[in-house]
């Protein structure tokens, strides 16, 4: 599990994790020593958007996690020109 992996690499750190997110860790941004979450893992986690959302804007107050968009379609990045 990455998240296992950042905790041993950066033991001496406090790092703020998401209550019953912990498979849906895709990262650490290492300046801030913030666990970057993946959206889409979250959401097929708790298995609600709603739910996730209200998550997603109770820690966005405090700026404990980053949340990633990472499901994105083809056009969503190469956009309807591609």
């Amino acid at each position: 599990m990455i998240l296992e992996k950042i905790l041993e690499q950066f033991k001496d750190e406090k790092i703020a994790r998401a209550e019953g997110l912990d498979e849906a860790v895709i990262g650490i941004d290492v300046t801030s020593m913030k666990l970057i979450y993946s959206i889409s893992k979250s959401i097929e986690i708790i298995n609600d958007v709603e739910i996730f959302s209200s998550i997603a804007d109770a820690s966005s107050g405090g700026k404990d996690y980053i949340w990633c968009h990472d499901d994105l379609s083809e056009n969503d990045i190469l956009g309807d020109n591609a």
